[in-house]
């Protein structure tokens, strides 16, 4: 019961924060101070429908409805027993997730939530696979527009480049 009404007691103070559109500086304090030049001046409900509206124009509900359509499933190219062994036998390169397109997934890759695999090892990155590139390249874009703010994934990692931007990474059974 402590766990369900520490919920409910944060979750109406988010509503209130929301609400009353406070800074952000008030509403998460050490966040804001960790990045004051690219949150300084945000309020919370502005900064709440700046991420709406930039998933919803990345079609992200949409992507995420085609990865679990039968029509997406990808070209299963090798058993998942077979890519994981050559996975463990380092029969793999890691590649950022706009060149995955043609290759054979070594790992499962996942987005949380819903936290359900959409490419597991031994599947082919082809066309069928397009909704999960799409929807794996809105987040990494996701992480240029709002620095700090990050999603759980599996099998797919993200790397600080050189220009400064995140880039997603997976592996992949070498050809």
């Amino acid at each position: 019961m402590s766990k369900a009404g520490t919920l409910i007691t944060t979750l109406l103070d988010f509503k209130r924060f929301f609400d009353g559109n406070l800074p952000l500086r008030e509403v998460l304090p050490e966040f804001v101070a960790a990045r004051p030049q690219v949150y300084g001046d945000d309020r919370l409900r502005d900064l709440c429908l700046r991420m709406h509206d930039f998933y919803r124009k990345g079609h992200t509900s949409e992507l995420q409805r085609q990865q679990f359509e039968a029509g997406h499933f990808p070209e299963m190219a090798l058993s998942p027993q077979e890519a994981t062994r050559l996975f463990t036998a380092n029969q793999i390169d890691y590649v950022p997730i706009g060149e995955v397109s043609g290759r054979v997934a070594a790992t499962l890759a996942l987005v949380y939530p819903p936290g359900i695999g959409v490419v597991v090892p031994g599947e082919r990155w082809d066309e069928r696979a397009a909704p999960m590139i799409a929807y794996l390249k809105v987040f990494e874009e996701s992480y240029a527009q709002f620095p700090g703010f990050t999603n759980e994934l599996q099998g797919v990692f993200p790397e600080k480049s050189e220009d400064g931007r995140v880039r997603l990474f997976t592996y992949v059974i070498r050809e």
